[in-house]
């Protein structure tokens, strides 16, 4: 068995993906892409041109709900490994339907409010770009000029608007997250699924965990500061944190 994950370092999706891999308890290496440089890369080797993408002995799955779909069906519960998905149908598709509305919903809007912050802390934005573009340390100047537009951006009335929304799509599923650990221990029922895993990985951008795969050491345990320091989400964030510990690496 040969299971490799080509990922972009700072993905959400990648993260997700990994996180599915290590749930099940599996061995794999992680192949590192850079966005731009290294897309016909990736579409050599899966058809497309987005990432993730597992290759599993030769056979190449992209997208990480294919991934993870793939992965409970290769490494089942029978073989002793962990389920992402329950049995019961309708329990199957409420897991589902949520981690696709975390995929679609919460992902892109996190990683938006997530950028916003960093362009205030100049140190965390200048290693988010270098890491997530591959530049170098002489391309300083040009990165703090982008994070200079990006922070002026939030002063143009539609860009405004647009991160207004984001952040309140990511507050309410906080929220929404919170209620439901108040309630059980993972996200539906006392059993991690499929949504547990989706919405621990698609949290990268808020704040980047403890983990041996980090793109780089220093962004551990940086991101949103006031998303995941306020009383409101620390529950999910606490909860993310002991998840990693237990079943991630």
């Amino acid at each position: 068995m040969a299971l490799a994950l080509h990922r972009f370092p700072l993905s959400p999706y990648s993260e997700k993906a990994r996180a599915a891999l290590d749930f099940k308890g599996l061995d794999y290496t992680v192949v590192d892409h850079t966005p731009g440089r290294d897309q016909l890369a990736v579409y050599r080797l899966s058809g497309q041109r987005k990432v993730p993408v597992l290759v599993h002995d030769g056979e190449a799955i992209a997208d990480s709900t294919a991934i993870a779909l793939h992965l409970d069906r290769a490494f089942s519960a029978r073989d002793g490994r962990r389920a992402l998905l329950p049995d019961e149908l309708s329990a199957r598709r409420a897991v589902l339907d949520y981690e696709e509305q975390l995929d679609t919903v919460f992902s892109p809007a996190a990683s938006r409010v997530a950028l916003v912050h960093a362009a205030r802390e100049r140190d965390l934005f200048d290693l988010l770009v270098r890491l997530g573009v591959g530049l170098s340390d002489g391309y300083a100047p040009a990165v703090r000029a982008l994070g200079l537009v990006t922070r002026a951006s939030t002063l143009i009335p539609s860009a405004r608007r647009a991160l207004d929304e984001a952040t309140a799509t990511v507050e309410r599923t906080l929220a929404d997250l919170c209620a439901r650990l108040d309630r059980t221990a993972f996200l539906f029922g006392d059993t991690p699924t499929l949504a547990d895993v989706a919405a621990v990985g698609l949290a990268l951008p808020l704040k980047y965990p403890q983990s041996a795969h980090l793109a780089d050491a220093r962004l551990a345990g940086r991101g949103a500061t006031a998303l995941f320091e306020d009383p409101r989400y620390r529950r999910f964030f606490t909860w993310r944190e002991a998840f990693y510990r237990e079943f991630l690496r």
